[in-house]
């Protein structure tokens, strides 16, 4: 994510992520809305970053909600890393004029389907 971030800061993009490790100010900069994209993992987001995704200045501001790896949904999220099936409980705390874009590389027909389903996204 770090990579990511600073790719999208070179080219002027107010971009940042949050860990477990993220300083409290990172978090207080998100509500405040200085990013324009935020890079959380799925445990932080479905964790601490519910309060993140809660905060009203925060929601005004986000444009999309983007999943990258998205296969792993598919792959990971029914046994080992559950957080990525919660990610559809996000999704009902954000308007439902937000975006939802998933991002994968591997992905067959099937997995597409499968992968929107889980995460309700609806086409």
């Amino acid at each position: 994510m770090k990579d990511q971030v600073q790719s999208l800061k070179d080219h002027g993009i107010r971009a940042g992520h949050i860990d477990s490790d993220s300083a409290i100010d990172i978090k207080e900069m998100a509500h405040s809305g200085a990013y324009n994209i935020l890079f959380m993992s799925p445990e932080m987001l479905v964790g601490k970053g519910k309060e993140i995704v809660r905060n009203d200045v925060f929601k005004k501001n986000l444009v999309g909600l983007m999943i990258d790896e998205a296969h792993c949904v598919v792959k990971w999220g029914k046994s080992f890393r559950d957080s990525f099936l919660q990610i559809r409980e996000v999704r009902s705390i954000l308007s439902s004029k937000i975006n939802i874009m998933s991002l994968t590389a591997t992905a067959t027909l099937q997995l597409r389907i499968e992968v929107q389903k889980l995460l309700g996204i609806v086409r």
